[in-house]
């Protein structure tokens, strides 16, 4: 296990989780002030996990190969129970207190295109946990990825990958699939080089660069999030796996979490500035931000160590038993 990817998952995971906060936040009228600089920044978390999805999946299968099934089953096993069972959640919200959402109606073509991965590209419009558009990114390089394993040469294997996830980013304009090629790379060079001195240099220099994006005025001259947040994301994820390594167990534990905290935070930041409303809880605004933070990682953990983690080890048991 590379530790610091680790502390970069949830780095990312609690990044995202804090660009939603400022946003709701100030929905609710508790705008924040010494933070509220932040506003927009923290979406670099996806580009992130993006660039450490490619570099896992590649990574991972370089010493031992999966069968196209068995990729694409344990894939699922990993991305699909938890987020079913959010999506699902929410559903039955809607049923039982409609009137907890604002100006939303469930259709059964958006539960089965939210379901399927497939809202964005069918509908026009975010999944029902509206964070999963990501997932839907992810469940596409996980199939084109997963396909291109049936052919032995791994040099084969990865021109197949490389040329239909960029023949697909031109087909629908968005080059955010380029960040899944990027973390290839890095798996192709960390195989090559191990640990290495520059890993340090590339972690420096793509938090540099990471750091600029918080600018307003950088994020309107750098059009592109593959450019102001893939590019550092790269360096980043190269630097974190070729860096010495660093043993958190905090930080691991986040990491591990960070799929749940991702999803959780749906639930957790409107629940948690409704509470604030009827409460008429009144603090510093930039104190309850964090609050709010801390208080989705507590819950985005606890999902993970009782929900997630049993259900995919009882899948998979199943699936493959021993």
């Amino acid at each position: 296990m590379i530790l610091n990817l680790q502390l970069l998952r949830a780095f990312a995971a609690l990044n995202v989780v804090l660009y939603h906060t400022i946003a709701v936040a100030a929905s609710y009228g508790y705008e924040a002030n010494l933070i509220s600089y932040l506003e927009g920044w923290g979406q670099n978390g996806v580009d992130i996990f993006f660039v450490i999805s490619g570099f896992v999946m590649l990574y991972t299968q370089l010493d031992n190969k999966k069968t196209v099934k068995d990729f694409l089953i344990l894939r699922a096993i990993r991305i699909i129970p938890i987020y079913w069972l959010l999506t699902f959640t929410f559903i039955t919200i809607y049923i039982v207190a409609p009137y907890v959402f604002k100006e939303i109606v469930v259709t059964t073509e958006w539960v089965l295109a939210s379901l399927g991965f497939m809202s964005t590209e069918l509908l026009g419009k975010m999944p029902i946990v509206f964070v999963g558009w990501t997932l839907e990114w992810e469940m596409l390089f996980y199939l084109v990825f997963g396909l291109s394993l049936w052919f032995r040469s791994w040099a084969v294997t990865l021109s197949v990958t490389s040329l239909a996830l960029i023949g697909i980013a031109f087909a629908v304009s968005n080059f955010i699939l380029f960040e899944f090629l990027a973390g290839l790379l890095i798996a192709l060079l960390f195989k090559r080089n191990g640990f290495n001195s520059f890993g340090k240099v590339s972690l420096v220099l793509g938090g540099l660069l990471l750091s600029l994006s918080i600018s307003e005025e950088v994020r309107e001259l750098v059009e592109s999030r593959v450019i102001l947040w893939g590019l550092p994301s790269l360096f980043i994820v190269y630097g974190a796996v070729a860096a010495p390594q660093i043993n958190s167990k905090l930080g691991k534990l986040l990491g591990d979490a960070s799929y749940s905290i991702y999803l959780i935070q749906v639930l957790s930041i409107p629940v948690f500035y409704k509470l604030l409303v009827v409460l008429g809880i009144e603090l510093s605004n930039d104190f309850l931000a964090l609050a709010c933070l801390i208080a989705t990682a507590i819950a985005g953990t606890v999902m993970y160590l009782f929900i997630e983690k049993p259900i995919t080890h009882l899948i998979k048991t199943c699936v493959y038993p021993k």
